[in-house]
């Protein structure tokens, strides 16, 4: 698996009248979390007219591994009906991905500094390589690419209500060819503009990450309502953006009037 991209544990219980919450292992390099009941089902079956009844639940888990690495996720502790089962120990290898130059993302804002409450014009552009599948006379378009962008798994800091609103409008950042250190990308902009209420930087704008799953290469759909290519081999990546910095100032002491409290 990914760093940063979790896999399933899961516990199926049979016949069950109570049941617990795992109890789960801390393991230097994981997460572990419970993530509750996956599935749920019954069957009702009735031979030489007895019937029966079974019932299965399947509880979840899952693992995130933080950095590279190998590790063993130890016995998982389950208590059903008053007995304590445990899970066997699990392999995992966790590789981290290597982003290369195929996904950047730069944030902008003015050239100087800006007084508190003074109107900010923030711009994000996230540039995404420009994907030639080897073997193939396609172009794949910028639609196709932004569909690589995990938006639910990026943090968009400021720049969320903009896509909300998009999203709202059924719109999308629509992307433009540009050049780069000599390789193609797609540039999709972003914008937001604000009123910097404290002192410093802006909220959260340190924190902007945006996850891409770039493909290695394409593939036949096996899917029975499509005949044509899709992407494989999608590496997972979570870019941070490239900050220019902004700073945010107080408002001038010269010039105010006795009654300003601003």
């Amino acid at each position: 698996t990914w760093v940063d991209t979790p896999i399933q544990i899961v516990f199926t219980v049979e016949n069950a009248t109570d049941f617990g919450d795992p109890v789960l292992p801390e393991v230097d390099g994981l997460k572990l979390r419970y993530e509750g009941a996956l599935n749920r089902s019954s069957r009702i079956t009735i031979i030489n007219g007895k019937r029966q009844e079974s019932r299965t639940v399947e509880l979840a888990i899952s693992v995130t591994p933080t950095r590279a690495g190998t590790f063993i996720v130890p016995n998982i502790q389950l208590e059903v009906d008053g007995r304590t089962y445990n899970s066997s120990d699990v392999r995992l290898t966790a590789i981290a991905p290597s982003n290369e130059g195929k996904v950047l993302v730069d944030v902008s804002g003015p050239e100087d500094s800006v007084y508190v409450g003074e109107p900010v014009k923030l711009n994000l552009q996230i540039w995404i390589e420009q994907f030639d599948p080897e073997g193939y006379e396609i172009e794949v378009p910028e639609s196709t690419m932004w569909q690589l962008v995990k938006i639910d798994d990026s943090d968009w800091g400021p720049f969320k209500k903009s896509l909300e609103y998009m999203a709202a409008n059924r719109q999308r950042p629509s992307g433009r060819s540009a050049v780069r250190d000599g390789r193609e990308y797609f540039v999709y902009e972003i914008e937001r503009e604000l009123r910097p209420t404290g002192l410093g930087s802006i909220e959260g704008l340190s924190d902007v990450t945006v996850a891409v799953r770039y493909p290695t290469g394409v593939e036949r759909s096996r899917s029975i309502f499509s005949s044509g290519l899709q992407f494989s081999g999608l590496v997972p990546l979570r870019v941070h953006a490239d900050l220019e910095n902004i700073g945010i100032k107080p408002l001038p002491e010269e010039g105010r009037p006795d009654f300003f409290r601003g």
